[in-house]
């Protein structure tokens, strides 16, 4: 089976992961555009507006880290009409470690706008099928086949000014508008196996940002979006992914071979888990009653890295992953 192989790296050294705590950033990678960046593709049709270049502008006039930014159009305002894109590919070439990636992954980036207020503006689509459909970065992927594949919500640190549900463009489609200076965005997954929909025995290792900007029938001069200094890096929420309760809990060893222990502060009247693989597939369901502490038993289950997800009297507790070892 194949997963998502991107620059993250996760060191799992002690032999229990603690709920909530996370740790520094994991192989931190930074491009801007004063080198190549074969990672962004823009189309050569004559109607795209973006380029790579020098901004020449009033208010688009500098990039982040000069002297390159992706911009629509280095010098021109942007036309009528229009709809243009770039996509950012994240495959397995921008690891930098040749190491397994599954949690914690984020893009961050810096961006400029100068467009009409919930009229003109931009959005970001991504793909998780090598680019045969695209959905919102905000929304959940369609395909059933995805478990908590979308950008997650469940730390306030992890999608930072990302637009919302209320923020509309002209064609009803979520994104950016209006006039802001320099802004850090940044987004992250919590689990991210990929897999094309109905075909998880030939999961790819790509995703596929794509980045949109378009503007209705009404000129009014503006000078439109740009964007500069892609980061890419993980972090590491020890065994955490994450939950509504926020429950403090342990679940360890990592790695282990027969058996799980999950330990609670309190003891719980009712407690649930269930176990996913890679596929997003339940291989496993346990129910219990009455306890502070739940042993459960893998010896059943193949080697690989699997997903806890825990209920305690009907409330989720949120989810922790483990190695079968």
């Amino acid at each position: 089976m194949r997963t998502l192989y991107l620059v993250g790296l996760f060191v799992l050294t002690s032999l229990y992961s603690i709920a909530q705590e996370w740790e520094e950033y994991q192989d931190d990678t930074l491009f801007t555009f004063e080198t190549p960046f074969e990672h962004v593709l823009i189309p050569s049709d004559s109607s795209n507006l973006w380029v790579i270049a020098q901004p020449n502008k009033i208010k688009l006039d500098t990039a982040f880290t000069p002297q390159l930014a992706l911009i629509t159009d280095s010098i021109n305002n942007y036309p009528i009409n229009n709809h243009s894109s770039f996509d950012l590919i994240l495959s397995s070439e921008l690891n930098t470690t040749s190491v397994y990636f599954d949690y914690g992954f984020f893009v961050e980036f810096q961006h400029k706008m100068y467009s009409d207020t919930l009229t003109d503006g931009g959005y970001i689509e991504a793909s998780y099928d090598g680019g045969e459909t695209f959905e919102n970065i905000i929304d959940q992927p369609s395909a059933d086949v995805y478990w908590d594949v979308s950008p997650w919500n469940d730390f306030e640190y992890t999608n930072f000014n990302l637009y919302t549900d209320d923020d509309t463009l002209y064609n009803g489609e979520r994104g950016y508008s209006g006039c802001f200076d320099w802004t850090q965005t940044n987004f992250g997954w919590g689990y991210i196996p990929v897999a094309p929909s109905g075909l998880l025995s030939t999961q790819v290792d790509t995703i596929i940002l794509r980045f949109n900007f378009i503007s209705d029938s009404l000129d009014t001069q503006k000078e439109g979006w740009m964007i500069d200094n892609f980061r890419f890096y993980a972090v590491d929420f020890g065994g955490f992914i994450g939950g509504p309760a926020d429950a403090n809990f342990t679940v360890g060893p990592i790695p282990a071979q027969q058996q799980v222990t999950v330990n609670f502060p309190v003891p719980y009247g009712q407690l649930r888990y269930e176990v996913y693989d890679l596929q997003g597939k339940v291989v496993k369901e346990i129910a219990e009653s009455g306890t502070q502490a739940s042993v459960i038993d893998i010896d059943d289950l193949p080697n690989g890295l699997y997903i806890l997800r825990i209920w305690g009297d009907g409330i989720n507790l949120g989810s922790a992953r483990f190695i079968k070892d």
